[in-house]
C-alpha cells in the first residue's frame, strides 16, 4: 500500500496575527492549520479577556506533498515579517500527520463554566458544562471568533426548557451546546450534508442525540414557513449576506419575545444587517474585526 506524504510548514510570529495569517495561507491552499502558544505558561482561553489571544503563536499548516512553498514562505515574509529562517518545512506520512495534527488541539474554556474538549482529552475537573467535539470536516470548534461569541451568549441566558434553533450548524456545536446548558430541544439546520452528518455525530457523542434534531437548510426553511419550526432561541452564525437573505426566515421562526443572535458579521457590516430586521434593537459584542448581535 502506498503511504500518502503531507508538508507540514511551522513558524512563529505575534498571537494577535493569527487570524490573520491563516486567511493568507488557506488562501495559497493550505488544507489546515493549527496554533498553540509558543510560551507554555500562556494559553488560549476565552474567558479571560486578557488572554483572547496567545501572546506569541506557532503555527502548524499542513499542503500536499506537492505543493510549492516558497511562495507561501515568501508571502508571509512580506505581509507579517516571518523570517524564512524561522520557516521550518517537514515531511509527514498519513500516520505522523494525524498524531501531530490531534496533539495541539485541547480543551478551551469558553466561560468559567463552559468548556469546549476534544474526546480524547480529559475535560478539567472544574468544568460544570463540557462540549465534546473533535475537529472535523464541518466548521465550529469554538475557537473562531464568531463561534466563541454565540457560544459566550448562549452561556449568559437561562435555556432552561426552552426550544433552539442553529440555522447553519456546521459541526453543530451551537445548538449541542445550547442542549447542554439547558435547552429542551434544538434543531440544527444546514445547506450541506457533511455538516449535518458531523452534527448528529457530535450530537450523539455529547449523549444529546434524541435532543438534536438534524434538518436539511431548504426543508427548514418550508418547515418555518409552514409553522412547523419555531423556537425560543434563533441562532444563525453564517455569514452577513445569508442573514439579510434569511431575515424573513429566521424572524419568522421566533417565537414572540424571543431570542435573536446573529453572527459572522463583520464590523462594518452591522448596518447592512441590522437594516434587514428594523423591527429589533440589537445588542453589539465585538471580537477582533467580527460582531455578534443579539436581542
Amino acid at each position: 500500500m502506498t503511504t500518502r506524504y503531507w508538508q507540514q510548514l511551522e513558524f512563529p510570529l505575534p498571537g494577535h496575527l493569527a487570524d490573520a495569517a491563516t486567511d493568507l495561507v488557506e488562501a495559497m491552499g493550505a488544507l489546515s492549520v493549527s496554533s498553540e502558544a509558543s510560551d507554555a505558561s500562556d494559553r488560549f482561553d476565552l474567558a479571560e479577556p486578557t488572554l483572547q489571544h496567545f501572546t506569541a503563536a506557532r503555527l502548524s499548516v499542513l499542503f500536499d506533498d506537492s505543493a510549492p512553498l516558497e511562495p507561501v514562505i515568501a508571502a508571509l515574509a512580506r505581509v507579517f515579517d516571518v523570517a524564512p529562517a524561522d520557516c521550518a518545512v517537514t515531511r509527514l506520512a498519513d500516520r505522523d500527520w494525524e498524531r501531530a495534527w490531534l496533539e495541539r488541539y485541547r480543551p478551551i474554556r469558553i466561560t468559567p463554566e463552559l468548556w469546549v474538549c476534544p474526546s480524547w482529552c480529559e475535560p478539567p475537573a472544574d468544568a460544570a458544562v463540557v462540549v465534546t467535539l473533535d475537529p472535523g470536516m464541518a466548521f465550529g470548534t469554538g475557537t473562531h471568533a464568531t463561534t466563541a461569541l454565540c457560544l459566550e451568549r448562549l452561556a449568559g441566558m437561562d435555556l432552561a426548557g426552552r426550544r433552539v434553533l442553529d440555522f447553519g450548524c456546521g459541526s453543530g456545536i451551537l445548538a449541542i451546546a445550547a442542549v447542554r446548558l439547558g435547552a429542551a430541544h434544538a434543531v440544527a439546520c444546514d445547506v450541506d450534508p457533511r455538516a449535518l452528518e458531523a452534527t448528529r455525530t457530535n450530537a450523539a457523542l455529547n449523549g444529546v442525540a434524541t435532543q438534536v434534531e438534524t434538518v436539511p437548510a431548504a426543508q427548514a426553511s418550508e418547515k418555518i414557513a409552514g409553522g412547523e419550526i419555531c423556537a425560543d432561541v434563533v441562532i444563525a452564525n453564517i455569514l452577513a449576506h445569508a442573514l439579510v437573505e434569511l431575515s424573513d426566515t429566521l424572524v419568522r421562526a421566533l417565537t414572540p419575545g424571543g431570542s435573536l443572535l446573529l453572527s459572522g458579521i463583520l464590523a462594518d457590516q452591522r448596518g447592512q444587517v441590522a437594516g434587514a430586521y428594523p423591527e429589533f434593537d440589537f445588542k453589539v459584542y465585538p471580537r477582533d474585526e467580527w460582531i455578534l448581535m443579539a436581542t
